[in-house]
């Protein structure tokens, strides 16, 4: 079982690596993030043709293996490499990053996933996936055999099922895969603040691995098998493409932020939001026409097929809460509520240690300039739409964001730590920019 986990990661990174070869050769992690979706979407597609996912199927991504080494010039990795000779600084913040992220796996590891939606929702569909080799079975399409969101995007069960069809079924050790998106989010942090600094870069991967709620929160953390852990990867993936597209102005930059928006969706619903907000930032700064259909043609050609596939699945309930928009108007007493909850959440210590402030202490010393500017809109009105869920919510809005203000809250952290690490570094001149190709 060991040996056959290992060849699953191994696929995942030769396809990841051939990505980086003919595609995005200037980021190893971005093309990381990258295949990851595409993986995904791959093998939902393999399932709408009614090939079957066995363990040679799931595995496809070695047959790469000879393009990948085919004439290759250079290691992967060699841009993560430190640019200067190590400090006795550089030792002790490499030291503390390896102690943290140590104890940070064995968390993770401690138990198999257990927590309710973790469970229920992706996990329950994974093992049937994985049982019955398709979704397109009896057994996956009865309403009474499933949770009542038999309609929630499939990314990460798809996942978890390849492992487990490559492997075993086996609760605890499906966990790797949500420390190697952990290390996905990690490396790509490194590998843009690594450019210039080896210190900055460790210091951002340590301020943000040290956010508490990755560990202690009870919806949504590395241990749970929620699908709020991809859905901030992708996030991220997006805004980093998406920035070095609006400072390179590189089309394959827009195609990238477009291909991590569509596997943002194909996570969860959520991912449809942050679509959204991107294309308003789009119109805001009048970006060409031929940008705008690029970016809308990015996004929707890898979920066309699953956005046709969800309206044949069994629909219950709970996933009307469109049809109550009606109330928004009437709910607008709930404004005040919803601030101060946002408010006490952000420096809720047992959650965030001291990371918002201080990325809001960031920004405001380090004056982000007219990109980072529009990234932060981006981001900005991903999380008002986000809040406008609680203006037409029929649940207790209290409770309601008790639960989810701080998942919400976790799908932008990654993004935040990219900008607040960006803005540091402009501001104390360790390089000029953190574009890819330069």
């Amino acid at each position: 079982m060991i040996v056959l986990s290992i060849l699953f990661f191994f696929s995942l990174i030769t396809g990841g690596i051939f990505v980086w070869k003919y595609f995005y050769k200037s980021s190893f992690f971005l093309s990381q993030i990258i295949f990851l979706g595409a993986y995904s979407v791959i093998l939902f597609f393999f399932m709408l043709i009614k090939i079957p996912l066995t363990r040679v199927v799931v595995l496809f991504p070695i047959i790469l293996l000879p393009l990948v080494l085919y004439k290759i010039t250079s290691a992967p990795w060699k841009n993560l490499l430190p640019a200067k000779k190590l400090n006795i600084y550089s030792f002790i913040l490499l030291a503390l990053t390896v102690l943290i992220l140590f104890f940070g796996i064995t968390h993770i590891m401690k138990l198999p996933i257990h927590d309710r939606d973790g469970l229920g929702i992706w996990l329950t569909k994974a093992k049937m996936i994985a049982l019955d080799n398709t979704i397109f079975s009896e057994n996956f399409l009865d309403p009474y055999r499933i949770h009542d969101h038999p309609r929630y995007p499939l990314l990460l069960p798809i996942l978890e099922s390849a492992y487990f069809i490559s492997s075993d079924i086996d609760e605890t050790s499906v966990k790797i895969l949500f420390i190697y998106i952990w290390v996905l989010m990690l490396g790509v942090l490194y590998e843009f603040t690594n450019k210039k600094s080896l210190n900055a870069a460790l210091i951002a991967i340590i301020i943000f691995s040290l956010i508490p709620a990755y560990y202690t929160m009870s919806d949504g953390s590395l241990d749970t098998g929620y699908a709020d852990i991809p859905l901030s990867l992708f996030y991220l993936g997006a805004i980093i493409f998406l920035y070095n597209y609006l400072y390179l102005g590189e089309k394959k930059f827009l195609v990238g932020t477009g291909l991590c928006l569509a596997f943002a969706i194909f996570t969860k619903n959520e991912g449809g939001a942050f679509a959204l907000s991107t294309f308003i930032i789009f119109f805001f700064i009048k970006k060409k026409k031929a940008d705008i259909l690029t970016l809308a043609l990015s996004i929707l050609l890898p979920v066309i097929p699953w956005l046709i596939t969800v309206l044949h699945l069994p629909e219950l309930y709970t996933e009307h809460y469109l049809s109550y928009v009606p109330a928004f108007f009437r709910h607008l007493h709930r404004v005040p509520v919803i601030i101060k909850a946002t408010f006490l959440e952000i420096l809720n210590p047992k959650h965030w240690g001291i990371f918002w402030p201080l990325s809001i202490f960031i920004f405001i010393y380090s004056k982000p300039k007219k990109i980072d500017s529009y990234l932060l809109a981006n981001i900005g009105i991903l999380f008002i739409l986000y809040l406008g869920i609680f203006l037409i919510t029929p649940w207790e809005v209290e409770f309601q964001m008790k639960i989810v203000l701080p998942r919400m809250l976790l799908h932008i952290a990654p993004a935040i730590m990219f900008l607040a690490a960006h803005n540091y570094s402009s501001r104390k001149q360790l390089t000029n920019h953190l574009a890819l190709d330069k």
